[in-house]
């Protein structure tokens, strides 16, 4: 299964340069306050 940036999708689908970015500002602790 490939991984994404290190971060394996939740899908297990390659992520898109958008969705690898925003899973990993989603999964950052300062980045996750400024997401809604």
């Amino acid at each position: 299964m490939k991984q994404a940036i290190g971060k394996p999708s939740h899908t297990g689908e390659v992520l898109s340069p958008v969705e690898v970015r925003m899973t990993m500002m989603a999964s950052s602790p300062e980045a996750s306050g400024a997401i809604e």
